[in-house]
């Protein structure tokens, strides 16, 4: 299953795990509101990698994401899985309002 245009902010990056080739990162985005939190990990693998080292927490972001279940122990996890992430631009980072001025 694919989780598809999800928007948020970048608010904590993990260290960078590396085992011979393989290469794992994961950062954690806000994709809820200050009311109501809703922090999703997101984990990039191999060649995705590069894409989440070039953002820092507090981008804003938008981005794709498989969903893979696993079990272990008895226990299930849910892992979100870096299908697609751009960095977009919030009226703070100086996008313009009212871009149909004139001039």
């Amino acid at each position: 299953m694919k989780l598809e245009n999800l928007k948020g902010k970048v608010i904590k990056k993990f260290d960078l795990y590396t085992k011979g080739d393989f290469k794992k990162l994961e950062i954690v985005i806000e994709t809820g509101t200050s009311e109501h939190p809703n922090p999703l990990k997101v984990a990039a693998m191999n060649d995705r990698v590069d894409f989440l080292e070039k953002l820092s927490v507090g981008d804003e972001v938008e981005f794709s994401a498989f969903v893979a279940g696993n079990d272990w122990n008895d226990k299930y996890f849910v892992n979100l899985n870096l299908a697609f992430i751009k960095k977009t631009e919030g009226a703070a980072s100086g996008a313009t309002v009212g871009s149909d001025l004139p001039f």
